[in-house]
C-alpha cells in the first residue's frame, strides 16, 4: 500500500480546504491502494509558530491587505526571500523525519 502526506497551512483555510478536497478524491478513487494522512506544515513543526503566525497573517488579511501582498510579493527576492530561504531550510529538517 502506498503512503501520501498531503502538506497544507492553515491560514485563512484555503489550502486546508484544498488539502482536504485533494484527500477526499484520493480515497474515493484509490481507497484500497492508499494510505492517505494530512499535516499541517507550520503546526508539525512548532505549534507556538503555528499560532502566532497563523495570527498574524489574519490580523494582516483583516487589517492591512496591502502589508500582506508587500511581504508575498518580496518574498521571493531580496532581503526578505533570504529570511524565507533560510526559515524553509530549517523547517524542511523536521519534515524531512516525517518523510
Amino acid at each position: 500500500m502506498k503512503k501520501i502526506l498531503i502538506f497544507y497551512g492553515s491560514y485563512g483555510g484555503g489550502h486546508l480546504s484544498a488539502a482536504k478536497s485533494i484527500c477526499n478524491y484520493l480515497e474515493k478513487n484509490y481507497k484500497n491502494e492508499i494510505e492517505v494522512k494530512m499535516v499541517d506544515c507550520i503546526e508539525y513543526i512548532n505549534k507556538y509558530i503555528n499560532k502566532v503566525s497563523t495570527e498574524a497573517y489574519k490580523e494582516l488579511a483583516k487589517k492591512a491587505p496591502w502589508v500582506w501582498k508587500h511581504v508575498y510579493k518580496n518574498s521571493q527576492d531580496g532581503a526578505l526571500s533570504h529570511v524565507s530561504n533560510t526559515t524553509n531550510k530549517l523547517m524542511a529538517i523536521k519534515l524531512n523525519q516525517l518523510l
